[in-house]
């Protein structure tokens, strides 16, 4: 599996867009995040096993183990499917494509590319 890089902040947010809407991805580490802290403490290993995920949207939130349970969510749930097979159809995208979109919080950086594959 590959791994990406995290400063010492081991929260970040996934915005998901879905067809017109957007989900919000709330992640946050469920190991010890200085497990595998480089020798100048800049920089954290992690893999996205590490983080257990909460999607927010309105008034819900519902847990997620890793990204592809979110991923499977999506599919699993018509209206949702829906979105995705017409914006997958018109697009030409994958759905590893389309479900990671766009990744920000403090102090992260991180490219979508980064965790394409982790999917």
């Amino acid at each position: 599996m590959e791994k990406f890089k995290v400063r010492k902040e081991t929260k970040f947010v996934f915005a998901v867009q879905v067809g017109v809407e957007t989900f919000f991805l709330k992640a946050q580490a469920i190991q010890d995040p200085y497990s595998g802290m480089s020798s100048h403490g800049n920089f954290i290993p992690v893999r996205i096993e590490d983080y257990k995920f909460e999607l927010v949207k309105e008034d819900k939130c519902t847990f997620f183990n890793n990204v592809s349970e979110f991923v499977k969510m999506i599919i699993e749930d018509r209206q949702l499917k829906s979105r995705f097979d017409s914006l997958l159809a018109t697009n030409g995208l994958s759905v590893k494509d389309v479900a990671l979109q766009e990744i920000y919080g403090e102090e992260v950086s991180i490219h979508t590319n980064a965790l394409r594959y982790l999917v």
